[in-house]
């Protein structure tokens, strides 16, 4: 297997192409130089990029272009960086940068040292130069890719996921919704009801109004010593047994079918990140993920909903979600993927506009065979 102890990275907007090879154990070098240009959106993503390599063991040295439209200068000045390390087991990944960026790199290191390109569709290293007369065989990528580290390449921290409350028990429970969603279509907006009427100092509410149906699902709950139930009165004891039969439970299941899944490398629910703006000044991005996954070298996220969209209230906070999914894409870079799982239908208009927007949708019966949606998402590209 080919591995060199320094990648030359060309920085730009997308992390990946440069991070994936050192998350590959067999190929991940010992040192890394950054190529960098004027521009400080790039300085911002180059010093994101540190970070990364950082959590990962690499050093890294800074090489500031003086102007990455000066193509003689670009040059130039690859050749200076050449020459400082002529000695060294050096390789150039000639996949982010600019064009003229790649142009100039390739130039100053063709017929001098090994240039390699990550094609991230296919989970490869492709090798440019040869080795003697020959070309080098292109090498699958063989990377352990966990959220922290992918997401700190794109400078999103995870500042704090959910508690630490044990929700197996409720998971078990509330997962009937899910594989038996017909039986409970009628019940689970009434349940979102209820929970959101205990967001108060007792986290109690009153059962009176609602159907006997839902009176049964919190009787098989107080059974299940998971709430109180003195007469009308539901107690739901604690905060967070509250939020998760409030539609948290929805995520819970779409995390654990996630993990199940062979493809996914690392999974989360409820987790809250930041940008490096909001941990300095507090007016960045500050987020909240439902679902976060990693497979097959791509970041997956995913939104979840139980409230019912042929309500006219819910459905006009529809394209909300949908622009919220769009502005996630951002987190991973252009290789991000985003889902809305919605216990409810969502109407075919909507669902012809997501799909113009590359937004995945599982709803409505749909999520009973959530694994097997979730595993085809997967491996479309």
């Amino acid at each position: 297997m080919q591995k060199y102890d320094i990648h030359v990275c060309l920085v730009s907007a997308q992390a990946a192409p440069n991070l994936l090879p050192t998350l590959d154990k067999g190929f991940k070098p010992k040192k890394a130089v950054f190529v960098v240009s004027t521009r400080n959106d790039i300085k911002e993503k180059a010093n994101s990029l540190h970070l990364a390599f950082k959590q990962n063991g690499i050093d890294v040295d800074i090489m500031n272009l003086s102007d990455e439209f000066d193509f003689q200068r670009m040059e130039i000045e690859l050749l200076d960086l050449l020459t400082k390390y002529k000695n060294e087991n050096i390789a150039l990944n000639v996949t982010g940068g600019t064009k003229l960026m790649a142009i100039a790199a390739q130039n100053a290191f063709s017929g001098v040292k090994p240039i390699f390109y990550i094609n991230t569709d296919r989970e490869e290293i492709i090798f440019i130069s040869k080795e003697g007369d020959n070309y080098i065989p292109v090498q699958k990528l063989n990377t352990e890719t966990f959220i922290s580290t992918y997401l700190s390449g794109y400078g999103i921290t995870i500042l704090k996921n959910k508690d630490n409350f044990n929700f197996h028990k409720l998971g078990m429970f509330t997962e009937r919704f899910a594989t038996r969603q017909k039986n409970y279509k009628d019940i689970i907006s009434s349940l979102n009801s209820l929970a959101c009427a205990a967001d108060n100092s007792n986290l109690e509410a009153s059962l009176a109004g609602y159907n006997n149906d839902l009176r049964l699902i919190i009787e098989d709950l107080a059974d299940e010593d998971l709430v109180k139930l003195n007469g009308d009165i539901v107690d739901f004891k604690n905060e967070s047994t509250r939020s998760f039969l409030n539609g948290n439970w929805l995520e819970y299941f779409t995390y654990k079918q996630a993990n199940s899944i062979t493809d996914v490398i690392d999974v989360d629910w409820n987790v809250e990140v930041v940008d490096s703006k909001y941990e300095k000044n507090k007016i960045g991005v500050n987020n909240e993920l439902d679902v976060v996954f990693m497979a097959k070298n791509k970041c997956h996220i995913i939104e979840c909903k139980t409230m019912n969209f042929e309500n006219e209230e819910n459905s006009a906070k529809l394209q909300g979600y949908l622009d919220k999914l769009k502005s996630l894409k951002d987190y991973g870079g252009s290789l991000t993927k985003v889902c809305l799982v919605s216990f409810y239908p969502i109407p075919a208009h909507v669902k012809r506009r997501a799909e113009k927007d590359n937004i995945e949708i599982i709803d409505d019966y749909r999520i009973k065979d959530l694994k097997e949606k979730l595993q085809n998402w997967i491996r479309e590209k």
